[in-house]
């Protein structure tokens, strides 16, 4: 991987860019595919020496389509750092450049697969389930409305799809308590709280959730003295709804995964994922 003009952007060799899930289903489909064509030039050459002989040359259209694989799998095997085949490829293109036999041409292809082959069994493929699959590289994990209304919570949204399709439960946990501390964040601005520390103002960025939490609870206080209306009654629900989403998450999820108390299993993160996905479209419903 190597850095293009600009620093915050890579460049897969010669590739065009694509997000994650794009380029590992495209690396996936590709190897597959560099596969099958060099078992059908196999194949191909196998039927030549039954009807020509070992001995004979490679017709000059079977030259190009085995040379037009060679090429293709090069660019895999740079790709995926298989150098025993890439350098085997360079060798084999030679040799047909210098009018092989087909015998010659057939063995070496073979090597070349065997050298793949061997080259596969050393790397190490991550295999995602088909039930998790649906959350991963998913940029509006928790819909439009939440996508739009919280921009600073995005990365840890979808990094939390991340980690539960790559079943990594605790480090999916970990970031939905960062997308639900953005939820309070903008919470605490819809209702206008402000935090002091030592008689100074407090940015809502550096406070702990309990004071957040604190001056969310006496903003419902303070709603009761209103007049009694629908508009008293509208904001106490509103308050007293977001105060038991934000005390929930807290007493049950952050200060465990705050404090290292215990990792998380798959039941447990998609419990955690979908109460932090309520209340984020809850609070994107109001905000």
């Amino acid at each position: 991987m190597k850095p293009a003009a600009d620093p915050k952007v890579f460049i897969w060799d010669s590739r065009k860019l694509w997000n994650l899930d794009e380029m590992i289903k495209h690396v996936c489909s590709m190897l597959c595919a560099m596969i099958q064509d060099l078992l059908g030039a196999l194949l191909m050459l196998g039927s030549r020496i039954r009807t020509n002989g070992e001995s004979s040359s490679i017709a000059e259209n079977d030259k190009k389509q085995i040379l037009k694989v060679l090429a293709d799998a090069q660019k895999e095997c740079d790709y995926l750092g298989l150098e025993d085949a890439a350098n085997h490829i360079v060798i084999i293109e030679t040799r047909l450049k210098n009018n092989c036999s087909l015998s010659i041409a057939h063995v070496e292809l073979q090597n070349l697969n065997t050298a793949i082959l061997i080259g596969l069994s050393k790397r190490d493929f991550a295999f995602i389930q088909p039930v998790l699959a649906g959350y991963f590289e998913k940029e509006r994990l928790f819909g439009d409305g939440v996508y739009e209304k919280f921009e600073s919570a995005r990365l840890d949204v979808k990094a939390s799809g991340n980690c539960l399709s790559g079943e990594l439960f605790t480090a999916a946990v970990f970031h939905l308590m960062r997308v639900a501390e953005h939820g309070l964040r903008g919470l605490s601005r819809k209702v206008n709280v402000r935090l002091t520390h030592k008689g100074k103002t407090l940015p809502v960025e550096f406070a702990e959730w309990d004071g957040v939490i604190t001056a969310i609870k006496n903003k419902i206080e303070a709603s009761r003295k209103l007049p009694r209306g629908p508009r008293r009654q509208a904001r106490l629900e509103f308050y007293s709804d977001a105060a038991d989403h934000c005390l929930f998450m807290k007493e049950i999820w952050r200060n465990n995964i705050s404090h290292a108390r215990k990792p998380y299993i798959e039941a447990e993160a998609l419990a955690v994922f979908n109460r932090v996905k309520d209340f984020m479209l809850f609070l994107g419903r109001e905000l």
